[in-house]
């Protein structure tokens, strides 16, 4: 089944053809994204008493008031009243998300969630970015660090649809799973 918030967004920033456009439609899907979590916006959107005319145009207007060109007006306005028509606004925060990473990989800049059982110092946090930067040949590596004393040990390191588990926690939880299935027949 293919993944319908990677099709909208790819579809989108294929069609926009700069980087100026893409960063609009960034800001523009992520206005959308944050404004979807009032319930009085949501509830528009999903009103079918409001013609799809006229949320098509409140969606395309976010686009607009981040100083769009007329041409890529012109794109994200039939990008939104066909999300509209499809039923698909519900999507915008899950594609406001995919349209970022692309853009900000397409940009060489890579966002990393760190979590470890105790303050990491800064050498340490350093040596992660640059093993990063030299695995991924990103050109930028952000880490947002954060603890969490239940993981007992190591970290969990997390960007994009990546997630790396070295805490102990982890460890004891995948060790636990193993020793909780049953011996294959004919092993004793």
């Amino acid at each position: 089944m293919p993944d319908a918030r990677r099709s909208w967004a790819g579809a989108l920033y294929a069609t926009l053809k700069d980087e100026a456009a893409r960063s609009q439609a960034a800001q523009a899907l992520s206005e959308a994204a944050g404004a979807l979590r009032d319930s009085r916006v949501d509830a528009f959107f999903r009103d079918p008493a409001v013609p799809k005319a006229a949320r098509a145009q409140v969606l395309a207007s976010l686009y607009k008031d981040a100083g769009a060109d007329a041409s890529s007006l012109e794109v994200f306005s039939r990008f939104a009243a066909l999300l509209i028509e499809k039923g698909s606004v519900q999507l915008l925060p899950a594609i406001a998300a995919v349209f970022q990473a692309r853009l900000d990989g397409d940009r060489g800049f890579v966002h990393l969630e760190l979590c470890s059982a105790r303050p990491l110092p800064g050498p340490v946090l350093k040596r992660i970015e640059e093993a990063w930067k030299a695995a991924s040949g990103a050109r930028t590596v952000h880490i947002s660090a954060s603890e969490d004393p239940a993981l007992m040990g190591g970290f969990i390191l997390r960007t994009g649809s990546v997630r790396y588990d070295w805490s102990t926690a982890g460890r004891l939880a995948r060790l636990g799973r193993v020793l909780s299935r049953p011996l294959a027949e004919g092993r004793a």
